[in-house]
């Protein structure tokens, strides 16, 4: 009776283990076994440390290898809750092939002396329910699966039980612990679709950790630092370059100084419209006195609503200089969403055209229409007033994840340290001809302006019958020689499929870039969330890549790619993108909470903020960075982690094919994925699903479909 009492209460710890889900750490498309090893040893002071700290508190040298082990696996994988595998005890009968343990004590607030003493506890009680036969639990549980990490150690494990771990087809990465008398050397074994340049980066978070866990007894699991001093002064100082900007004049004065430069050129042309520096700035100047005649003041907020049209440009100018900030509003929006804008912005006052007067209807504002004779009545001289790079530039209005749109404040240093750093970088003069072609109502827009209305160019506004017409729209940029321009990924990865001769420089952003080919123009990709006025980062592509990486930080600019604890992570690990610096917004407009929440301290530089993305990427060793996804576009399809990108890259690659968007969807409990396409070319589903699984075995019969769209 007793010994079934025992069998009973081993199969409860064991299910109890086992029926809690777990990450999977390691996702291949292959079966390879370990084969290769990575060789290393721990002496001299840290080993003397390791020894006094097990020898003061009772632990076994494996007790603190095995934590530090599991605290390096999860900041490295980003990983909370997963399972490592082991060989039985020595001692037992091995009816195993390996033993669990899990992470539930690598808890960030928990106490590193705690948790040591509690993976102590918890290892004797794995070893006495060791022998409970687990095979059928581990094939019901998908065990196999899910673990692909192991650790053992030379003194309590046999050679033949280290030698069975290896062997087993889901294991990618084994730690050995070999403990002699003046080392501990260490063997990692790991497989084919590991590279050697991971294991290093595993190996130096080991060895940071170990440092700090024997050190800092007292401190939280959630304060180990997993970057050498070295890294981390490379990260936070190195990785980042400055630019001058004058920090005591506003867009509007630096736009004045290029008028006076450029009185008679062509700033903005639209159709068969054209206006000259001299005559945007002073009907902007003359609508700037009529606007404060409606009691408008620094910091208040003016709508917008119109379609992209040389008006549109002099209300912008027309709103800066009144001295408040500018809220553009597309036209082609809700009326419900139109109001929530002008009612959570507090505006009390829109701009709009004799195209948007019917609109004008339903909302409860004051209004001026720029199409009005009598709009420009006002002195058209500049006005003198002190403003600062702290004023308010203008607002922009992003989706919310609740449905509602948050409105993100940018004051004016943080559009000058923008276009400043644009036109250094991208060698902007007023021989350039640029285009208008992002909509209104996105930041986009913001970069499509400013930085060539202080340089002297001239902005074609893209008319809207040819936008999405990527022949028409290159026939264009020929026709009125276009040199620079920004076109969104969807397009852009239409565009530069067709020959063009008048452009130096092609840009792009706003999305994930998954298609490259080469030109004889420069291609950059940017990045950047709204909250750090349009652009964050900007890379040179020059080759084709797995992944194209969106660069470097722009000027005056610091990424951070943190754990889930805000701690640094080494380069090639994946983290979490934070942004500061001086390009950052001040909030979200009468929303104290949203923006505590994203706009947080800055624990690099005291006093100042950084903006949590949600983005997950890592830094390359040259420094610049791989941009990886949204921290929640990893779809799971029968336990494989499938990224939604990658197989969108795919999808464009397959001949005539000019965009898709693949998703997740669930039928009857049964997830699939659905791509939807753009092409050029008929194809089957069959021949669809055939040239993917040539890339994306691993997912062969897992339930994905296509649909046309």
């Amino acid at each position: 009776m007793e010994h079934y009492e025992r069998i009973q209460e081993s199969k409860k710890y064991w299910e109890d283990i086992l029926n809690k889900k777990y990450e999977k750490i390691i996702e291949v498309n292959d079966y390879s076994k370990v084969n290769k090893l990575f060789k290393t040893n721990i002496t001299g002071e840290l080993y003397n440390k390791i020894m006094k700290l097990g020898k003061s508190n009772d632990l076994m040298t494996y007790i603190i290898m095995m934590t530090a082990y599991k605290i390096t696996i999860g900041r490295y994988y980003n990983a909370d809750n997963f399972l490592i595998g082991m060989p039985q005890y020595v001692k037992s009968n091995e009816n195993n092939t390996f033993i669990l343990t899990d992470s539930k004590m690598i808890k960030m607030e928990a106490k590193i002396k705690d948790v040591l003493i509690n993976e102590k506890v918890d290892l004797e009680q794995l070893f006495e329910h060791q022998f409970f036969p687990l095979e059928q639990l581990y094939i019901t549980n998908n065990v196999y699966e899910n673990v692909s990490c192991y650790i053992c150690m030379d003194n309590i494990h046999n050679s033949k039980a280290i030698e069975d771990i290896k062997m087993l087809k889901n294991n990618k990465v084994t730690l050995e612990i070999i403990k002699n008398e003046k080392e501990i050397s260490l063997n990692i074994f790991y497989a084919d679709c590991i590279k050697e340049n991971q294991i290093k980066i595993i190996r130096d978070m080991y060895f940071c950790v170990l440092n700090y866990i024997v050190s800092n007894l007292n401190r939280k699991i959630g304060d180990v630092e997993v970057i050498g001093s070295i890294e981390k002064k490379l990260i936070l100082e190195g990785f980042n370059n400055k630019i001058l900007y004058p920090k005591e004049k506003t867009i509007v004065q630096v736009f004045e100084e290029q008028v006076e430069a450029t009185p008679d050129k062509a700033v903005v042309v639209y159709k068969e419209k054209t206006i000259t520096y001299k005559q945007l700035n002073e009907k902007s100047n003359s609508l700037a006195r009529k606007i404060r005649k409606y009691g408008v003041k620094k910091e208040n907020i003016v709508g917008i609503m119109m379609d992209a049209s040389i008006e549109m440009f002099i209300g912008i100018l027309g709103v800066l200089k009144s001295g408040a900030a500018y809220l553009p509003i597309d036209p082609s929006y809700p009326v419900n969403r139109i109001k929530y804008m002008i009612e959570n912005s507090q505006s009390n006052l829109l701009l709009i055209n004799n195209n948007t007067l019917r609109l004008n209807k339903s909302l409860n504002i004051n209004v001026i229409n720029l199409d009005s004779s009598d709009i420009y009545e006002e002195s058209n001289k500049n006005l003198y007033e002190e403003s600062s790079i702290h004023d308010l530039a203008y607002v922009i209005y992003t989706s919310g994840t609740t449905g509602t749109p948050k409105g993100v404040e940018v004051e004016n240093g943080p559009l000058m340290n923008l276009c400043y750093w644009h036109n250094n970088y991208y060698n902007v003069t007023e021989k350039d001809n640029t285009t208008k072609f992002a909509g209104v109502g996105f930041d986009a827009s913001v970069w499509e302006i400013f930085p060539y209305i202080i340089k002297g160019a001239t902005i074609y506004i893209i008319d809207e019958e040819i936008r999405l017409n990527v022949e028409k729209l290159n026939e264009y940029y020929e026709k009125v020689g276009i040199t620079i321009s920004f076109l969104p990924t969807s397009i852009f990865e239409q565009f530069i499929k067709l020959p063009n001769n008048t452009l130096r420089a092609l840009l792009t952003g706003a999305d994930k870039l998954k298609y490259y080919e080469e030109k004889v123009y420069n291609i950059y990709n940017n990045y950047g969330p709204t909250e750090y006025t349009v652009v964050s980062t900007a890379f040179k592509v020059e080759r084709d890549y797995k992944n194209i990486p969106i660069g470097k930080p722009i000027g005056n600019t610091n990424i951070y790619i943190l754990d889930k604890n805000k701690k640094l992570l080494p380069i090639g690990v994946a983290g979490e993108l934070y942004v500061a610096g001086d390009g950052l917004a001040r909030g979200y407009v009468n929303n104290k909470e949203l923006t505590s929440e994203k706009f947080i301290d800055n624990p690099f530089k005291i006093g100042e903020k950084m903006y949590k993305t949600g983005d997950l990427a890592r830094w390359l060793e040259d420094g610049n960075i791989e941009y990886l996804g949204r921290i929640d576009y990893q779809v799971k399809i029968r336990g494989f982690r499938v990224e939604l990108e990658e197989i969108e890259r795919t999808l464009l690659n397959i001949n005539g094919i000019k965009s898709a968007v693949v998703i997740d969807k669930v039928k009857d409990e049964y997830k699939y994925l659905c791509a939807y396409y753009v092409s050029n070319r008929n194809y089957t589903i069959t021949e669809l699903r055939e040239n993917l699984l040539k890339n994306f075995a691993r997912i062969h019969g897992s339930g994905i479909f296509y649909e046309y769209g």
